[in-house]
């Protein structure tokens, strides 16, 4: 064979290394058989435990969010895919209900709560809905937890009003900076729960915690009424709302569910009503578009389990 453009030979075979005889001898029974394999110290194969790293944000930081939160009038959370990385969703969860504030999800931190938590609104963004998408138009501060906040999530930067101040809680300084945020750089959980310490006595208002339930209420029914069977059209073929519909009508609490590519990911973000956390994954099929692999997002959630 012809050695590859990428492969190397020796000109000078007097200059080689060459490999010890105990790094060559057969290290087991199959290498004993077939004269090949190398010999490997006993430490190589010491299991290994790997600690997830917490880090904790800066302490200015912190007291800025705080400020910020404690002057909103209609405060909201953006829930991101770093929720679930973090496992922050009781963290998550605590906060809203202690401070009433809404939350919205991105495609990737869809099912942090409950879909009939009392303060979740729905996905935001592109593939979002009417209820998530008023409330981000109107907020004016919003506390993104590990998002992103790409395309999808902002609407190309229309979903969230244009003088609203977002606070970018975030392990990454990149994300956290993101359209001129307050950053928070630190892990999700350790992060809500610092503010949640220094916000007590906090919660917003009640008229704007009475809006959210009203509007996240008619998105319900609005998903109800699309994904009715009885909506069967003239040809009798079922609609992907209505497929998705009976999905969820079956599912039980410890069941998941994904989809990709074509019309099924946004039906999936809107009308999977999650009975428990961590349920689905929904991919747009293109990693430019920021959405998550379920060939690698659902096995990762699925091993934590025994689902």
């Amino acid at each position: 064979m012809r050695p590859s453009r990428s492969s190397t030979r020796s000109r000078m075979p007097s200059r080689s290394c060459s490999i010890p005889p105990s790094a060559a001898r057969p290290s087991s029974p199959f290498h004993k058989s077939t004269g090949r394999g190398l010999r490997l110290p006993d430490e190589f194969f010491t299991t290994t435990v790997h600690q997830i790293a917490r880090p904790r944000p800066d302490l200015g930081q912190l007291e800025r969010a705080v400020a910020s939160l404690r002057s909103a009038k209609r405060p909201l959370i953006v829930a991101g895919g770093g929720v679930h990385y973090s496992q922050a969703c009781p963290e998550l969860a605590a906060f809203a209900e202690a401070h009433g504030v809404p939350v919205v999800e991105t495609t990737a931190g869809r099912t942090s709560l409950p879909a009939l938590h009392p303060f979740n609104a729905g996905p935001v963004g592109a593939t979002g809905c009417v209820s998530a998408n008023d409330l981000a138009g109107a907020a004016d501060v919003i506390l993104a937890v590990g998002t992103r906040l790409q395309d999808f999530t902002t609407g190309s930067w229309t979903a969230f009003a244009r003088d609203a101040q977002l606070i970018g809680l975030n392990a990454a300084v990149f994300d956290a900076v993101k359209h001129r945020s307050l950053p928070v750089v630190g892990d999700a959980r350790e992060g809500l729960r610092e503010l949640e310490e220094r916000l007590s006595g906090w919660v917003a208002d009640e008229d704007w915690a009475l809006r959210a339930k009203n509007v996240t209420a008619e998105y319900h029914a609005y998903i109800d009424r699309l994904a009715d069977p009885a909506a069967v059209g003239a040809s009798g073929r079922p609609t992907y709302a209505q497929v998705i519909g009976a999905v969820d009508r079956a599912q039980q609490p410890r069941d998941y569910v994904f989809a990709a590519a074509g019309g099924f990911p946004g039906e999936l973000i809107n009308g999977w009503r999650a009975k428990k956390l961590v349920t689905s994954t929904a991919s747009t099929g293109s990693r430019a578009w920021g959405t998550r692999s379920p060939a690698r997002g659902a096995p990762r959630w699925l091993a934590r389990t025994t689902r």
